[in-house]
């Protein structure tokens, strides 16, 4: 592909669905995230619909992390973009409540092997947190399996504070659009 390469965070489509299934490959993803796993193209394209069209959905936010490589920087049509990963902030399920503290709602990140420990998906996620904003979003809370110190160090770098820690997991907040003084008196006393 010609062209330097750019990272993008694009709203999902249907045109992404072979691209989602293609990414769903990869054995980490589909271990870490079997509820989100397209079985076919047929089903991804299902997947993304219900994402553009999110009455009744459980998912409230998905975005894509794509790299581009347009020879034109305007322009990233499907055949310059290679799609990566995704970001998403999803309704919890009684399991992810418990275990978060009763957060209602969870982060979670993905970027395909072949681009990690280089930086993409903290800059991924960050460019992903300016959108939130936009959206006001009050925070955003993330639960991360002991021993996952990759995406412990990605959330560190976006903001976020560990607000609890067990055996199982670590649960981290990032405040976007909530007062500090409300953040403060919510989170902080779990911090110490």
């Amino acid at each position: 592909m010609a062209g330097n390469p750019i990272l993008l965070i694009t709203a999902p489509d249907i045109s992404h669905a072979k691209a989602l299934h293609e990414l769903f490959q990869d054995e980490d993803l589909q271990h870490e995230f079997p509820q989100l796993r397209p079985r076919s193209v047929e089903n991804a394209r299902e997947f993304l619909d219900k994402q553009t069209d999110l009455v009744g959905g459980k998912i409230t936010f998905f975005r894509l992390i794509k790299i581009g490589y347009s020879p034109d920087p305007a322009f990233h049509g499907a055949d310059y973009t290679d799609l990566i990963g995704f970001v998403t902030v999803a309704e919890t399920g009684m399991g992810d409540f418990v275990l978060s503290s009763g957060l209602n709602h969870l982060l979670s990140f993905a970027v395909a092997r072949k681009y990690r420990n280089m930086g993409v998906m903290t800059t991924a996620l960050k460019m992903t947190i300016d959108a939130m904003i936009q959206y006001e979003f009050n925070f955003i809370g993330a639960i991360v399996k002991s021993g996952n110190v990759s995406s412990e160090r990605v959330l560190s770098k976006c903001g976020f504070d560990k607000v609890q820690s067990t055996a199982i997991n670590s649960t981290f907040i990032r405040r976007l659009c909530m007062s500090l003084p409300d953040y403060n008196k919510h989170f902080r006393p779990a911090m110490s």
